[in-house]
């Protein structure tokens, strides 16, 4: 849960599994039967889309559902029939949501059809500023802690990866670093989101594999040097 003695959270829980995978992943100690346990609980909190209700604003749960979704893809475990079931309701994610559920899909599946059908519609719904292009949620999520700039962060992450080469990307990057105040963004999800999808931008610009001279000069006078 969100806090102790608190009934438990899949958002929670799917959100601490993503981050104890992702440790295990780069060889640090983690308990094998925690996971095994926490991915059970939330193989069972699965709900038909159709059962929840948009009179009672419950839309959210469905955004939470792409969540696990994708954190269950990540670690092997994604399940294609009920990841279909949620891509058949899309309309009613928010684009935060739908990047999550095209990243899931594109990890089980990178040729299926559907990934660049979300792929398009999320491009399709940038919102061009001078600053920069970012997305906007109809509604925000705050049982999910959700923001436009987390939105951004995540929508920008998804299309990384299966769109690298759309023009569109170098924009939403830009916007994200507009926003920061003091060198950071409002809310520790910001933080982590933004930093996840600039990290994989670097990755895929080739901005960590740097090698190039670079001089400066003002009116014909070297102003400095060097190389990256």
């Amino acid at each position: 849960g969100f806090w102790p003695q608190q009934q438990s959270s899949p958002f929670i829980t799917a959100y601490v599994v993503w981050g104890l995978w992702n440790a295990q992943q780069m060889d640090y100690t983690v308990d094998a039967n925690a996971l095994t346990r926490a991915t059970d609980y939330l193989n069972t909190q699965f709900e038909a889309p159709d059962a929840v209700s948009t009179e009672t604003g419950d839309d959210w749960r469905l955004n939470e559902m792409a969540f696990v979704h994708y954190v269950l893809a990540q670690m092997g475990q994604g399940d294609p029939g009920r990841m279909s079931t949620l891509y058949d309701v899309r309309e009613r994610l928010e684009p935060y949501g739908r990047a999550f559920l095209a990243m899931a899909l594109h990890e089980v599946n990178p040729d299926d059809e559907r990934v660049q059908t979300l792929a398009g519609d999320l491009l399709g719904e940038a919102v061009l500023t001078a600053a920069g292009a970012f997305w906007q949620d109809r509604t925000l999520d705050l049982p999910l802690m959700s923001s436009d700039v987390r939105t951004t962060a995540i929508v920008l992450d998804a299309l990384i990866q299966i769109t690298p080469d759309q023009p569109l990307l170098a924009n939403a990057v830009r916007w994200l670093m507009t926003v920061r105040s003091d060198g950071r963004w409002a809310t520790t999800q910001e933080n982590a989101w933004s930093i996840i999808a600039l990290t994989d931008w670097m990755e895929q610009t080739g901005e960590l594999e740097a090698d190039y001279a670079w001089q400066a000069t003002l009116n014909d006078a070297e102003l400095g040097s060097g190389a990256f």
